[in-house]
């Protein structure tokens, strides 16, 4: 059975919002009032937008994706093409944190809009009950809906390791931006290596 652990890592897109994608609070009314607003919270609004894109699949760039497979070694690849590359052509099992929310159909998207097609046996198949995806984060859930628990709480509550301290999905923009890519795929591996952990005492438990 071959198993595919993978988390990727994602930035907002190329294009910066613009002042006129943003808008102000309805309640200020006054033309000054507006004006003052707009002179003064214009440019961290903008920034705000920004950012906020490396979290919707349609605004924002996959810039690394860390692959485990099976027992191996972790390592990265840059794009949805080398993704499918460097991966078996039968894939069994696609196993991530949060996976089938955010990673998979990043993937998907983006395999899509760069016109990438995987071998069939490489495919997100995303039915909950008949798929091939395995979320580390549901598995913890036990069925409770809405219940989004960090990879970091399960795996030092489960005592088999923690996350790489001092950059998270929220850092890796600023990371980016000053070029530290080597520290962004660091990163990407360990949480790979963390969710293999997590998911195999899972997996013993069930």
């Amino acid at each position: 059975m071959s198993i595919v652990y993978l988390d990727i890592e994602t930035i907002p897109g190329e294009k910066k919002p613009t002042i006129d994608d943003i808008s102000c609070p309805c309640n200020i009314k006054k033309p000054d009032s507006i004006k003052k607003w707009f002179d003064e919270n214009a440019a961290s609004e903008i920034e705000k937008l920004w950012r906020k894109q490396s979290l919707a699949a349609e605004q924002g760039r996959i810039i690394c994706i860390g692959i485990g497979i099976d027992n191996e070694k972790p390592f990265t690849v840059d794009s949805v093409a080398e993704f499918y590359k460097a991966t078996p052509k039968t894939i069994d099992l696609f196993v991530g944190h949060n996976i089938r929310a955010f990673d998979a159909p990043w993937i998907f998207k983006h395999s899509i809009r760069h016109g990438v097609k995987p071998h069939a046996n490489q495919q997100f198949a995303f039915n909950k009950f008949r798929g091939n995806i395995a979320d580390t984060m549901e598995m913890w859930a036990c069925e409770v809906y809405g219940s989004r628990t960090k990879l970091d709480t399960i795996a030092k509550f489960l005592g088999v390791g923690q996350k790489t301290e001092g950059i998270d999905g929220s850092k890796v923009f600023d990371y980016w931006l000053d070029g530290r890519i080597e520290e962004i795929e660091s990163y990407c591996c360990d949480d790979v290596a963390l969710t293999r952990e997590v998911y195999k005492r899972l997996k013993w438990s069930m």
